[in-house]
């Protein structure tokens, strides 16, 4: 089940026991795969019951754009997937964490992480409202029961 944290971040606990974050602030995508006690006390940092981090790690990392400034932000994992343990990359999760769907590369909001402006500047032309609800309706009922599981 996907939650939503006070601080705007997105919490998940995949199959496996791991929990993963997802920072709207920067658009990336964080692995705990540490023991239930570290688990709980990054649940209730990110929910702000906890005014400390785990460690200076999360802080730099999953604390960037509303814990710290963006501009201090350090992403000291290699890989996105990582066990602590073992330093082996974990097996991917089967159900998607994020879905894009770039409708636009004329967006002005120009996040710091968003790169839809690069992928989309060869278009020719942007879809229409039509074409957007058309696709919508195809492409959301197939995510909520093939992923989903609803």
């Amino acid at each position: 089940m996907l939650k939503k944290t006070h601080t705007g971040l997105f919490l998940r606990l995949d199959e496996n026991g791991d929990l993963l974050v997802y920072s709207p602030y920067t658009g990336l995508f964080f692995c705990c795969v540490e023991d239930d006690d570290y688990r709980q006390h990054l649940v209730q940092w990110l929910n702000g019951r906890s005014d400390s981090p785990p460690s200076e790690t999360y802080a730099e990392s999953i604390g960037a754009g509303w814990f710290i400034p963006l501009s201090r932000a350090k992403y000291p994992r290699k890989h996105l997937f990582c066990n602590t343990r073992t330093r082996r990359v974990q097996k991917l999760p089967e159900k998607p964490l994020l879905i894009n769907w770039f409708i636009t590369g004329r967006c002005s909001c120009q996040c710091v992480y968003c790169y839809a402006q690069d992928l989309m500047k060869a278009s020719k032309r942007e879809p229409t409202a039509k074409e957007i609800r058309r696709i919508a309706s195809e492409v959301l009922p197939v995510v909520k029961t093939r992923f989903l599981g609803l």
